[in-house]
């Protein structure tokens, strides 16, 4: 249904075709047609989705259904494709046109906006990655549950060489305390027969606990490798995720931090491992990484560019905000009083309920059911609006109706 999307979606508005005093001003899509046709389809869909009657409204049923507005899944599909423009590594054609585009200043300079650059403006700013071949560990990464791997790494440090220095990273985001701010930062320290030999810790700007931790397993490693030359390396973080990168192809995010672990471990001399070592089982070692990083993420923030994690979290973080202003201007007077937010995700409800009781709570909600007031307000002079039971039918009469508890709790 939305294929294609994010070539024929321009956003909210488009540059005009024509100057206006040497400015191209924004523009309505025109796509109204398009749009209407595709809230027809989301509408079908979501009644087949939940046990909505026919004149619930369209927002409630949106909310509980777990399907946000058409233009909201048009954007957050145009927000996903730029992050993916931003990912395509140098000799791709369309990143060829993006360098290239010479924006437009002055009438008769540059070349106008195009589709391609609209999109890319949306996530830009984070190193471009470069291509790699797929590589692939000799003994995959396999995880156990997170008692038995510390329960491992308590066993295996008991039996650690003397002469092997164990490296233990962890990466942290924290709030900073003016409350405005988000700091992150890593902490790694090195350990050797059992004693600490030496620890550092650093500030990230604009970049996720996944960047922290790869960092901190790079710098972690370099510094050993400076310290001890000649003697094997076992490096231990909690990340898998970074652990997969540290024994493959390196990810988009922070891949320049990657490059680095392999280029130390491949220069060394000696042995050099990974090990996951799951966070906060009461590890020293994992402990004392924790409390180094939280320390780094605490320190003066040096500028830098944002990673590709962080700028993933930004577009995801605008479209969750898209969803709740829309839902705060849109939702039904029925909802104002619960309290109950959109979300992206299916609620609790939708997934722990069958289509019974599930109808009975959204009738509830938005009071479109088999209720009296229902009738009345419809005008439906043939409907029943009394309960067998002989109460009057009202949205929370089930709750109460002696019948239905009689159905739900045969015996009793």
């Amino acid at each position: 249904m939305l294929y294609g999307s994010e070539i024929w979606w321009p956003g909210p508005d488009k540059p005009a075709a024509k100057h206006v005093e040497g400015e191209r001003p924004r523009v309505t899509h025109g796509l109204s047609y398009q749009l209407n046709k595709l809230r027809i389809a989301l509408s079908s869909a979501m009644r087949a989705c939940i046990p909505a009657w026919k004149t619930t409204p369209i927002p409630a049923m949106q909310r509980e259904a777990s399907i946000p507005p058409i233009e909201i899944i048009l954007n957050n599909n145009r927000r996903r494709h730029a992050l993916r423009l931003g990912t395509l590594p140098t000799g791709h054609p369309l990143v060829s046109r993006i360098l290239n585009h010479k924006p437009l200043r002055d009438r008769g300079n540059g070349t106008a906006p195009t589709t391609l650059t609209e999109v890319t403006s949306l996530a830009s700013g984070f190193p471009r990655p470069v291509l790699y071949a797929p590589t692939y560990a000799d003994t995959p990464l396999a995880l156990k549950p997170k008692d038995d791997a510390a329960k491992d790494v308590m066993e295996w440090l008991n039996s650690v060489e003397p002469n092997r220095t164990v490296v233990y990273t962890d990466g942290s985001k924290t709030l900073l305390d003016d409350k405005s701010r988000i700091g992150t930062g890593y902490g790694y320290v090195l350990y050797r027969n059992n004693k600490i030999v030496h620890a550092g810790c650093r500030p990230l700007d604009k970049a996720e606990v996944f960047d922290a931790e790869a960092e901190g397993a790079a710098h972690g490693l370099l510094r050993a490798t400076q310290l001890f030359p000649q003697d094997p390396i076992t490096v231990c973080l909690g990340n898998a995720a970074v652990l997969h990168g540290l024994q493959g192809k390196p990810p988009d995010s922070s891949q320049h931090a990657f490059l680095q672990f392999y280029k130390a471990a491949n220069k060394h001399n000696h042995d050099v491992s990974t090990k996951w070592s799951p966070g906060h089982m009461n590890i020293p070692g994992n402990e004392m990484a924790d409390t180094l990083a939280k320390k780094g993420a605490h320190a003066p923030i040096p500028k830098r560019e944002p990673t590709r994690s962080y700028v993933k979290r930004i577009l995801r973080r605008d479209t969750r905000r898209d969803l709740s202003a829309w839902w705060i201007r849109e939702r039904p007077n029925s909802y104002k009083h619960l309290g109950l937010m959109a979300s992206l995700k299916p609620t609790d409800v939708l997934m722990a309920l069958g289509r019974q009781d599930l109808h009975l709570i959204l009738a509830a909600r938005t009071g479109h059911g088999d209720f009296a007031d229902y009738h009345t307000r419809f005008n439906h002079p043939d409907a029943n609006q009394n309960c067998s039971c002989g109460k009057r039918k009202t949205p929370v009469h089930p709750l109460f109706c002696r019948k239905a508890k009689r159905a739900y709790h045969p015996g009793r």
